[in-house]
């Protein structure tokens, strides 16, 4: 995996990480890539054609309108890649919407 193989020249985030903090990213982005002084990741941005805003994690928003079908089919999709979906802190396996919005997702 590259983030481990090179970690003086690469960043590993998540979603959740780059909506909870985008100044910590922009931060660590510029670090790799000083050129990018115009790099704004907290700018509103136009949402379906209907509104302005800045990012923001819906994660457990929508994870609470999937049934536990949907759960369970998504869980199944993702255990091929369980280890490195681990390594980012999406663990596959528990596939209870409680556990899911207990994430830290929103």
């Amino acid at each position: 995996m590259n983030v481990t193989s090179f970690p003086d020249c690469s960043i590993a985030t998540t979603y959740e990480a780059m909506c909870r903090s985008p100044e910590t990213l922009e931060a660590e982005i510029r670090t790799l890539e000083p050129t990018l002084e115009d790099l704004y990741l907290d700018q509103a941005v136009e949402v379906k054609g209907l509104y302005h805003e800045p990012l923001r994690d819906m994660n457990a928003q929508q994870i609470e309108r999937l049934s536990e079908t949907d759960l369970s089919l998504l869980q199944s999709h993702f255990k091929p890649g369980a280890e490195l979906l681990d390594f980012f802190g999406y663990p596959v396996g528990l596939h209870s919407q409680n556990h899911w919005s207990s994430l830290g997702c929103g």
